[in-house]
């Protein structure tokens, strides 16, 4: 998480990390937005600007991160005494003022290296896990795999790399795919995009839940939707939702989640309780 108020500054941070292999969360410039943020997305660890955006500053949120041992250092444009010794009180894992950092950003990068490689989150560059790589999409599968196995086609593609924005969702529903019940082979996820492609894995949805970005939410023990996605048109009524041309029932199980994910997306057209 980048905790910066300075939107061009963020963006430019952004870029070098993301390029650099992390992954970095949306623009957070203010303290109520990285209490979201961390409540969310929980994040490896943090760069803090100290004044921020509305009337707390970046201690407040290394004190949220300190509960949550979440590493993080600051960065900041005020590297005098008085804020440098105020820093030192919350034990962050650096300081930097950012005139260094704007004009040799290779030493942010190598102390949040640092940082990992202590926590054992990333040995190798190489072997980076997945929580810090952007990944983009998953890669499904054309047909069963006992299909592919047969065909005798050698430039036939047989995994097909499909977008995350292009999934409408995942499920194990048998009723949602075929007509032909007697094609639904069990042992298979079926990922459906928003142009109606079907693709497969044999993964189970609980196996790739967790590397699923953010906006991705399941909904009931067959189904995980993408809540971002163009073709989600919202709650049919408080137990049921419709994405692309179907719906799918919210059970009691995910509902919680669910909600607060929705909240967190779209703007309640209801004015929220005290």
């Amino acid at each position: 998480m980048l905790l910066e108020d300075d939107i061009i500054l963020y963006e430019n941070l952004a870029s070098f990390l993301k390029n650099k292999g992390f992954d970095v969360l949306p623009y957070t410039p203010s303290y109520d937005i990285a209490q979201k943020h961390i409540t969310y997305f929980k994040p490896d660890l943090a760069v803090l600007d100290i004044h921020l955006q509305g009337d707390k500053t970046g201690f407040d949120v290394a004190k949220l991160l300190s509960k949550k041992d979440i590493p993080y250092v600051f960065l900041t444009s005020y590297g005098d005494e008085i804020h440098f010794n105020t820093a030192l009180t919350h034990a962050p894992f650096g300081f930097f003022e950012k005139s260094e950092v704007i004009s040799l950003p290779d030493k942010l990068y190598r102390q949040l290296l640092l940082i990992i490689g202590q926590k054992n989150k990333i040995p190798e560059p190489a072997e980076r896990t997945s929580s810090l790589v952007n990944k983009i999409g998953i890669i499904g599968l054309v047909d069963y795999l006992d299909e592919l196995r047969k065909t005798t086609e050698k430039n036939k593609l047989k995994e097909q790399v499909i977008p995350f924005e292009d999934i409408l969702y995942f499920s194990t529903d048998k009723r949602l795919l075929y007509k032909n019940k007697s094609a639904f082979k069990p042992n298979y996820v079926y990922i459906i995009t928003k142009d109606n492609r079907i693709f497969f894995t044999s993964r189970s949805l609980a196996d790739f839940q967790e590397e699923l970005p953010h906006h991705f939410q399941r909904i009931n023990d067959h189904t995980i939707i993408n809540l971002t996605s163009t073709e989600f048109k919202g709650m049919i009524h408080k137990k049921e939702v419709s994405i692309g041309n179907k719906s799918f029932p919210v059970t009691q199980t995910y509902y919680k989640d669910f909600k607060k994910k929705l909240d967190y997306y779209y703007v309640s057209p209801k004015k929220r309780r005290k």
